[in-house]
């Protein structure tokens, strides 16, 4: 794997849990648009 592939998969990661921890929220914020 290459450096970019690695850091690729940190930000997918972190993305992920952000939207795992957040997802209600922000379904909730788009239901109510």
């Amino acid at each position: 794997m290459t450096l970019i592939n690695v850091f690729v998969q940190k930000i997918v990661n972190v993305f992920r849990r952000n939207t795992t921890l957040m997802g209600r929220g922000v379904s909730d914020a788009f239901y109510r648009i």
